[in-house]
């Protein structure tokens, strides 16, 4: 591409180009647009101190942002002006008046950013549909998929979970570094977006953890391996294994022993139990079983579009995704396998009133509904009594699913969940890979550290919205099981813990040995 452009232009008309669509910041595209919501000027009527603060802005927009951070970007427009003397574009006298020159901001526009993460994104995905003249000169109407009233809910939550939050690190305002979060709520009657925020401070950074960072789900990657199981090895959710300590050998490379998080084994037990407390070791023996290439295919199925690598941890979420990936796929849980494509817009109009773009929503089954029902029902338990059960104590009631995420060095906590209408993810860590620990040093989990932010937004969300539960297929029925056995409690159960089980119409108790 590079030889390309060079065979094609000029320097001058490379130049051109590039500094008439590059980011400045502050939602300014291109240099025209930057002078103006900077200066209040055209770029022709730039001075000297002026341009060279312009030029310095796409090394860091965000970090050198005039409205917020002026010296630093006086500091960063020096470096341009001693750079323009040593390549002799203007004399060392011209620089150190330059330099004692602090231009006046044009404060009228110091809001012109959209101010939220939402249409960041949307902007984005215009741009990359219709190009840059069409969105920002064509006069286009765009009727957004976002809800009001849930992006403002989904903005609190976080904010308040994320307050929280520093309260249990011991973070103060003080300290440079917060621990950062994201969430994206989908409908999942259609794969509208109607609710997205990718930080705590929109003003303070525009980077939207919810579309672009991509970090391990831990846990919460556990469904999709659940699910291939079910479907490939013929398992249901009172299948038998055991709770062990477990040694895989690798080609090439050193023994996986995934450990618990807990650091004990608990022996045999059905796999609605594992899921519900989410047994590492447990999910080890299935994807050795099954193969990681057949969990892969299940995720990237449901709308997992990043990279994953095929490595038996995948099983326990060590490739990384994003918060928006997550909620797309989890949608399809939530339809009992059907898939509708995340989407921000339903339509677009020219200057005119034509329509020139309109979304129809289309669905396509991708997972097997009786499983998938199988699934749904192992990730209400994880809410109701696993490691989700902070929802329930927070006073969130409604029929609801998910799986709470948390890596290994707890630099990530997630949980994503769903009821049949809304699927929600939230990430909550670092932006610069640290440790969550409390003020005891204790890691945070997922149901410690994201659960709430959505129990928040989702107790808000539903507000006054019909109750309704998952539809149960007709070729479904439930079993009562004893989680050490596998098999119907006998007599009066001895005391011994039961669990209610979906399974499907050929699917008896005990019919396998453990597996």
């Amino acid at each position: 591409m590079s030889f390309q452009i060079e065979a094609s232009s000029t320097k001058e008309e490379i130049l051109q180009t590039y500094i008439n669509q590059i980011h400045f910041g502050a939602g300014a595209q291109g240099v025209e647009r930057a002078a103006r919501v900077f200066f209040g000027k055209t770029a022709l009527d730039l001075t000297l101190p002026e341009a060279a603060l312009l030029a310095g802005l796409p090394k860091s927009p965000t970090n050198y942002n005039p409205f917020r951070h002026y010296d630093l970007a006086l500091k960063r427009r020096d470096l341009v002006l001693s750079r323009m003397v040593q390549a002799g574009f203007i004399s060392a006298p011209e620089a150190r008046e330059a330099m004692l020159t602090k231009p006046e901001l044009h404060h009228e526009q110091s809001d012109s950013r959209t101010g939220s993460y939402f249409l960041d994104a949307l902007i984005s995905e215009l741009v990359s549909k219709y190009g840059e003249d069409v969105v920002y000169h064509g006069g286009i109407r765009v009727y957004a998929t976002m809800d009001t009233r849930l992006q403002a809910y989904a903005h609190q939550a976080l904010k308040k979970g994320l307050e929280n939050l520093d309260t249990m690190i011991g973070v103060t305002d003080g300290d440079a570094d917060h621990p950062q979060g994201a969430i994206v709520s989908i409908d999942t009657g259609s794969g509208a977006v109607k609710a997205m925020v990718g930080g705590r401070d929109y003003y303070e950074s525009e980077f939207n953890r919810a579309t672009k960072s991509k970090r391990q789900p831990g846990s919460g990657f556990k469904p999709f391996l659940y699910y291939t199981a079910l479907k490939d090895l013929g398992f249901h959710p009172a299948t038998l294994l055991t709770d062990k300590p477990v040694i895989i050998p690798v080609k090439g490379a050193d023994d996986w022993e995934p450990k618990n998080f807990s650091k004990t084994f608990m022996g045999r037990m059905i796999l609605k139990k594992a899921l519900t407390e989410s047994v590492n070791t447990i999910a080890a023996q299935m994807v050795e079983k099954v193969g990681p290439g057949a969990v892969i295919r299940t995720a990237k199925t449901c709308g997992i579009e990043s990279p994953l690598q095929e490595v038996y941890s995948l099983a326990l979420g060590t490739s990384n995704v994003t918060p928006y990936e997550m909620a797309a796929a989890y949608s399809v849980f939530a339809t009992l396998g059907v898939r509708h494509e995340p989407f921000l817009f339903w339509r677009v109009e020219d200057a005119y009133g034509r329509i020139i773009f309109e979304h129809i929503v289309q669905e396509k089954r991708v997972l097997d509904p009786a499983i998938t029902y199988q699934l749904v029902d192992m990730m209400k338990s994880v809410i109701d009594t696993g490691s989700g059960k902070s929802i329930r104590q927070l006073g969130f009631h409604r029929a609801a699913a998910g799986k709470t995420g948390t890596t290994d060095s707890f630099n990530d906590a997630w949980f994503t969940g769903f009821t049949p209408t809304l699927c929600t993810s939230v990430w909550t860590g670092f932006d610069k890979e640290r440790k969550l620990l409390d003020t005891h040093s204790v890691g945070i989990t997922g149901g410690r550290g994201a659960a709430p932010i959505w129990a928040d937004f989702m107790m808000n969300a539903m507000g006054s919205d019909p109750e309704r539960d998952f539809p149960i297929p007709d070729n479904v029925h439930f079993e009562t099981v004893d989680t050490v056995s596998g098999c119907a409690p006998e007599g009066q159960g001895g005391g011994r813990e039961t669990m209610r089980v979906p399974l499907k119409t050929e699917q008896q108790l005990c019919r396998d040995k453990e597996q």
